[in-house]
């Protein structure tokens, strides 16, 4: 009974998992292509300098001078340039690098928001953006007063404080 009970849910979600499927081999082509050109630069610095990388969050930090402490995990098939691996040493960097943080945006990233949301001070004001309502509260229930929980798209977000921070109008 079992097999045809499993027989009948494969067939009545074919189109979803052939969906799936050429999604997953489409992500696997795309890393593959991409894969090269980025693993011989040592950091994102140098991908800054070389022209590879040219507008985003991660360009802006780095023109600007922002500390960027990447922590990678050990499900990580082959961290970008600049990932730390390990956690320990993560966590140092991430420590020494929040001294004299006003405000923290935690943007779509649940367990590096978490972990960074831990580490700083109360007095913090944290402003938390996730299209996963349970991740906002767990960053607003870690007993920051001043914590912000947006549930929305982070693209969306970004779009609109870009808006606010160049024109000082919003949408």
């Amino acid at each position: 009974m079992f097999s045809t009970v499993f027989v009948k849910c494969l067939r009545d979600q074919r189109r979803g998992l052939i969906g799936w499927s050429l999604g997953i081999v489409a992500l696997v082509l795309l890393e593959s292509a991409l894969w090269p050109s980025i693993s011989n630069i040592p950091g994102l610095r140098q991908m800054v300098d070389s022209g590879q990388l040219t507008t985003g969050v991660m360009k802006s930090a780095i023109d600007h001078g922002v500390e960027i402490v990447l922590a990678g995990s050990v499900r990580d098939d082959g961290p970008l340039p600049d990932v730390i691996s390990d956690m320990e040493e993560a966590q140092r960097r991430m420590r020494a690098a929040l001294g004299g943080v006003r405000i923290a945006l935690m943007l779509s990233t649940m367990l590096h928001s978490i972990a960074t949301g831990n580490m700083l001070p109360a007095g913090v004001r944290t402003v938390c953006v996730d299209i996963n309502p349970a991740v906002v509260t767990k960053l607003a229930d870690r007993g920051s007063w001043q914590s912000i929980g947006l549930v929305t798209d982070v693209e969306s977000f970004l779009r609109e404080l870009a808006l606010v921070m160049e024109t000082g109008r919003h949408g």
